[in-house]
């Protein structure tokens, strides 16, 4: 039980992380989940008056006062009814507490403590059946989901093998020895989080199993009862019994009610903020474009990228990279969108699962609320955040081995709530499709799979900004830049005019030697089209090399020259409030960035106070003197003041490095404008005035110390390049 307590935890709060939370949606929809099955079970195994706390979601508490009941197939459903207490009162924590960690972290120490009050060495339903005592697995799952990405594996797999062992010698639940019965419980619930964080760094797990218990788990947990004594408690009669019920009353009764949940999203979506269309993000064709780019298969080729989009002119041009489910490291992903600013590239992120075999996992919903979660910390260039909902998912092998329209559909509805409750910025793009496939058992034709998902959703078309496409020279990628027809590259005027949106071109290519290129974009050159992204700038000598760009030794083939030639804008995109130095390599970078063992234990050691004291002391600058508190290490450099509510007058932080370096700042979690002072060793090299949250900048030449002050200061203190500090 505590394992399925630990993953409910887990999963509520990775659902609700930065985004607000709609307690209404949320109620309605866990209720459309759980209560079908829940109280129809209740309904044929009859016996009310021993049921009847259950119907009030009291059964844990019956237990607890009166003892088990003596019908035996209604007991185990204190378990549903401990979790809807929790699902009741959770979603207003997260809601209305804004340090969540703290927060369940304190709920911790009060669950743990309190099982001093209720113990009794007689009763051992006093604490095991009593929901203010039983909350660390809820606790738990919460902190795995705010930093699954942070916790060190080797932490879970000890505290994995002791609890194997352990709990095979100890009986916590009806221990009578005190400290034991306290300490267990909590130990059980920092094993099952341990599990779960073990289950989540396995490559590929978390995808596979989260679904599949989602979908039969909980039909399973109600019937498995009948199934024991129906069975005469024959174990593989049992479960044979219990999988049979939990499939039939999932197809027959919960499916139907979870598609009455999508139809309720849809429709709070309608009302309350009339379906998408007034959440859209900024008009990229409103600006001077730079509408060249270039399609890349990982992260450090940005900068060669760079030098073909941005080139004969240009300036912010575009580069589309896919993003894998298991691949969102934090630390290479900061670093790319990084060099995106430096650069001045627009990245075009195309979302993807994984393969397992020839065939890429069709994604969930939980899938996208994982990267949105990701995407949403990282620190994009410009105001839009370009986004691609996965690739060609009409052919079955890029959608779990079937071909769905209405699963995709359905995709594109969640992610326009998911990713739109985190930022109105973000810029979603339909899939692009395979305009040549033919209608088999393993493709469908483009046309008619937009059709299809026309008759599952009508309006899908409102949950997307732009439309990707992918306009081959088709036959054989053979033929010429003016061939007319569905199947070549301007095969997009077809899918315009089911869906009249912004046209972002991030596939094409061809298999010509040269003169291709010039032509192509002469007939691109269209008000309507954002951007055109060839696949793909270095392929080296697999089996995209023929669409390479860059030779296999990263030479310019006579394609990459043609593109070079061609004159460029240079864009003026709506930036992300980005102030950028150019060529730079920045060797820190400020901002929440958890990518070590080392600052996860600092951070531990923080949230239970033990760091180390601020230094406090007193700095004169010019004629002016204030107290400062120093951050020098990497933990109190990357936690900053962001945070606080204010920064007391006469006051400051002032970052102090080991070497001199163009060190970045985020502005991200500040609730007050500052000035920065840029020092070399006592000397002011450099001022940035009042700079506003979520602003990232760096200093034009390297710096070893900065002074951060309330906004103003430099003004007020006619602070100059060439003035000295002095600390003491």
């Amino acid at each position: 039980m505590d394992l399925l307590f630990t993953l409910s935890g887990f999963l509520i709060t990775n659902n609700f992380l930065n985004r607000d939370v709609n307690l209404k949606s949320f109620y309605i929809k866990r209720a459309l989940r759980i209560w079908p099955l829940y109280f129809l079970y209740l309904f044929i195994i009859g016996k009310y008056s021993e049921t009847w706390p259950y119907m009030l979601f009291a059964g844990n508490w019956r237990v607890m006062f009166y003892g088990w009941s003596s019908y035996v197939l209604v007991g185990h459903l204190w378990a549903i009814s401990m979790q809807e207490q929790f699902y009741l009162v959770y979603p207003l924590i997260i809601k209305y507490f804004k340090n969540l960690p703290r927060v369940l972290f304190f709920g911790l120490v009060f669950s743990t403590l309190l099982k001093f009050f209720f113990f009794d060495p007689n009763n051992y339903y006093s604490i095991y059946m009593n929901t203010f005592v039983r909350l660390e697995a809820f606790l738990l799952g919460g902190l795995v989901a705010i930093y699954k990405d942070k916790i060190p594996r080797v932490v879970g797999l000890i505290v994995f093998i002791l609890g194997f062992f352990s709990f095979n010698l100890i009986n916590i639940r009806e221990s009578t020895n005190i400290l034991i019965v306290i300490f267990g419980y909590l130990f059980v619930a920092i094993w099952c989080s341990t599990t779960l964080v073990i289950l989540l760094k396995i490559k590929n797990y978390k995808l596979k199993i989260i679904p599949n218990l989602a979908r039969l788990g909980f039909g399973m947990y109600v019937w498995h009862k009948v199934g024991i004594e129906l069975s005469g408690r024959n174990p593989l009669s049992a479960l044979l019994i219990t999988v049979i019920l939990a499939t039939v009353s999932y197809y027959l009764l919960e499916k139907r009610f979870l598609n009455l949940k999508k139809m309720f999203i849809f429709f709070v979506t309608l009302s309350l903020a009339n379906f998408v269309t007034n959440v859209k993000a900024f008009d990229p064709l409103a600006v001077p474009n730079n509408r060249f780019g270039v399609h890349i298969l990982d992260t450090p080729e940005i900068h060669e990228a760079a030098k073909l989009v941005n080139s004969n002119g240009g300036s912010w041009g575009y580069v589309t990279i896919p993003m894998r489910s298991n691949d969102r490291d934090r630390a290479k992903w900061v670093k790319f969108f990084l060099a995106a600013r430096t650069e001045k590239i627009i990245p075009i992120i195309r979302l993807a699962t994984y393969p397992e075999k020839d065939t890429w996992v069709a994604p969930t919903a939980y899938d996208l609320v994982d990267f949105a979660n990701f995407l949403s910390d990282m620190t994009w260039p410009t105001k839009n955040r370009y986004l691609i909902l996965f690739n060609e998912p009409n052919h079955a092998n890029e959608w779990g081995g079937k071909v769905s329209p209405k699963s995709y559909v359905n995709i594109l509805l969640d992610a326009n709530t998911i990713f739109k409750d985190r930022s109105r910025d973000y810029f979603l793009l339909s899939a692009g499709l395979d305009m040549s496939a033919p209608n088999s058992k393993t493709s469908m034709d483009a046309l008619e799979f937009y059709r299809q998902m026309s008759v599952a959703q009508p309006r899908w078309p409102d949950a997307i900004d732009g439309l990707s496409v992918h306009a081959y020279p088709n036959p054989a990628f053979m033929a010429g830049p003016d061939s007319v027809g569905r199947y070549g590259i301007a095969s997009f005027e077809y899918e315009q005019k089911i869906v009249n949106k912004p046209i972002f071109i991030t596939e094409t290519g061809t298999k010509w030697e040269s003169g291709f290129w010039p032509r192509a974009f002469a007939r691109w050159n269209r008000s309507n089209i954002v951007a055109i992204t060839p696949f793909v700038l270095m392929a080296g000598s697999g089996d995209f090399a023929p669409f390479s760009l860059l030779d296999a030794s990263g030479q310019p083939k006579s394609g990459y020259r043609e593109i070079e030639a061609l004159p460029k804008v240079s864009g003026s995109p709506l930036l992300a409030n980005i102030s950028i130095v150019d060529s730079i390599e920045p060797q820190s970078f400020s901002s929440k960035t958890f990518t070590s063992n080392e600052y996860f234990w600092q951070r531990l050691k923080s949230f239970l106070k033990f760091e180390k004291p601020i230094t406090i002391s007193k700095l004169k600058i010019k004629n002016k003197i204030i107290s400062i508190e120093k951050a020098d290490t990497e933990f109190l450099r990357t936690r900053g003041l962001s945070g606080r509510e204010r920064l007391e007058d006469d006051s400051g932080m002032l970052f102090i490095f080991d070497k001199p370096g163009r060190y970045g700042f985020w502005m991200k979690g500040m609730k007050f404008d500052l000035d920065f002072i840029w020092l070399k060793d006592q000397t002011v090299v450099h001022l940035s005035q009042n700079i506003q949250n979520p602003t990232t900048l760096y200093p034009p030449m390297p710096i070893n110390k900065v002074l951060e002050v309330n906004a103003g200061f430099i003004q007020e203190n006619n602070i100059a390049l060439g003035d000295t500090m002095e600390v003491w």
